[in-house]
């Protein structure tokens, strides 16, 4: 959380603020879960091999997260795509590699659309510099 917090501040850029909204989904999507195993629990119907079950998934999505927010920090625009893009070459299993993947999309989106108004239109839009 507190990487997507630094990210988005006004001075880290476009392409920062996209990987930020891309990770928050995701970890907006693993506090759902924690609240539903939190709700099985408060009903007796979560037992020890269901919770592993369950959180697996989960405990890989969160460690990639904090593996590509370590590999990432610091970097802005297109260095912080590059980064990204190392990680997402690294391999893994297919659940990582469909992360990456969409942390990727999420994050080039607003460098693709600068870039793409550059080539078609003739103006630069960089307020951030990236």
């Amino acid at each position: 959380r507190a990487f997507i917090k630094e990210q988005v501040r006004y001075e880290r850029g476009m392409v920062a603020h996209a990987l930020a909204s891309g990770m928050r989904v995701l970890v907006k999507e693993y506090l759902v879960l924690l609240a539903q195993l939190e709700h099985q629990h408060r009903l007796e119907q979560l037992s020890l091999q269901k919770l592993w079950f369950y959180i697996q998934p989960a405990m890989q999505t969160m460690l990639l997260l904090q593996d590509i927010a370590r590999r990432v920090k610091g970097a802005a625009g297109g260095e912080l795509l590059n980064r990204l893009q190392g990680a997402a070459e690294l391999g893994g299993d297919e659940k990582s590699a469909e992360v990456t993947h969409f942390l990727l999309t999420r994050a080039s989106a607003p460098y693709l659309d600068m870039l793409r108004q550059w080539i078609f239109q003739g103006s630069l839009d960089d307020p951030y510099r990236e």
